[in-house]
């Protein structure tokens, strides 16, 4: 998959559709413009129109801003639904280059690449046992990411073929070499999905979990993220705190995911409870539905630490990148504020040969800003 961005979107609204067109480009991390300050449009931005195409004059003012802009880019109609037949006709004598159901148009304009996605590194893996389960895991990801906006459906099978190449590629290439490898092919939100199902298999061998709950664990943290394909990677991405606005979009994706999930008829329960509950504190203050003590799941409870283990040690650029020793401290801190189980940090502290005294775990560490 090519890395290539998108010329500019913008959302282009009446009075009528006001509030739905702000909702969707906050969304989506673009711009909404009234028809009144229409001139502020770039004849090379792609265009989606949220207008009322049953008013004429609205359709008649389209038509001239059309015709005076020449838009290079893509113009994008929404229309109230499959059989509004007269938005459909007047969307295309406008010239649209396509026509997206209002109710459906913020996974329809990520899956058209409307605005900047996630993709794959062009860099090729090493032909190593590491590079191979990497690659395998790498487009095992890719094929998940782009399901969620197609609601395609999750071949249960390769998901679990994935997870058992991670589990040995592991552990012949050894979790030091193997996280490296990732960190060196690739970044962002593939980086760090790679870098927990590191951490995760490193875990479970260490631990001697058997065959199927390793596999569950797995397919788990290959899963947990996947609710970020519906978010813009300008808010993924962005070298910096994140507002209050763009935080509430990123804390979407562990519903997100699970509601997508849900679909799929073969998933274990375990897996789907973790991918929902990955951001829960065991003292009730995490999202999505603030669940604490015995109800959340093991399974979920080792998935958040590795998840945690793996954002401090990973290289993102607003935050300075943790060594394992130091991660550990930071996660040792959470087992003191009650918000980690002290056993799991204790053993994947073992998984990664540092020790963790039971008094360490009452030691309090400056936490860094940590993204959700």
């Amino acid at each position: 998959m090519p890395k290539t961005s998108p010329p500019p979107l913008v959302l282009l609204h009446d009075t009528r559709f006001a509030e739905h067109a702000k909702k969707l480009a906050a969304s989506l991390g673009v711009t909404a413009i009234a028809m009144s300050d229409a001139d502020a449009l770039s004849a090379k931005a792609d265009i989606v129109f949220d207008v009322d195409l049953h008013d004429l004059g609205i359709v008649d003012a389209t038509r001239r801003l059309l015709g005076r802009l020449a838009p290079a880019g893509r113009q994008i109609f929404l229309i109230d639904g499959r059989r509004d037949r007269v938005g459909r006709v007047q969307a295309e004598a406008l010239g649209a280059s396509s026509v997206v159901e209002r109710a459906k148009a913020f996974k329809a304009l990520l899956a058209a690449n409307a605005v900047p996605r996630l993709h794959l590194p062009a860099s090729p893996m090493p032909k190593t046992r590491a590079g191979r389960s990497i690659a395998a895991a790498g487009q095992q990801l890719a094929r998940l990411f782009d399901g969620v906006l197609s609601d395609e459906p999750i071949d249960i099978a390769s998901l679990s073929s994935a997870s058992s190449e991670i589990l040995s590629g592991l552990h012949e290439a050894g979790v030091q070499h193997w996280l490296a490898t990732v960190r060196q092919h690739h970044e962002g939100t593939f980086q760090h999905c790679l870098l927990v199902c590191g951490v995760a298999a490193t875990y479970a061998q260490h631990i001697g979990l058997g065959q199927p709950l390793a596999i569950a664990l797995l397919n788990a943290a290959m899963l947990h993220d996947i609710g970020k394909s519906i978010v813009p990677l300008s808010i993924l991405d962005k070298p910096g705190r994140l507002s209050p606005e763009e935080l509430l979009v990123i804390q979407r994706h562990p519903a997100a995911g699970y509601d997508y999930l849900m679909q799929q008829p073969d998933l274990p329960k375990v897996v789907l409870d973790a991918v929902r509950h990955h951001h829960e504190m065991l003292d009730g203050s995490g999202y999505p539905d603030a669940l604490s003590g015995n109800d959340i799941l093991p399974l979920t409870r080792v998935l958040t630490v590795c998840d945690i283990f793996a954002a401090l040690t990973e290289h993102r650029p607003y935050k300075p990148t943790q060594t394992p020793a130091e991660a550990l401290a930071i996660l040792a801190c959470m087992v003191r504020e009650g918000k980690l189980d002290g056993s799991i940090v204790r053993n994947l502290g073992q998984a990664f040969d540092i020790y963790i005294p039971t008094s360490d775990l009452a030691v309090a560490a400056k936490r860094p800003y940590l993204r959700a």
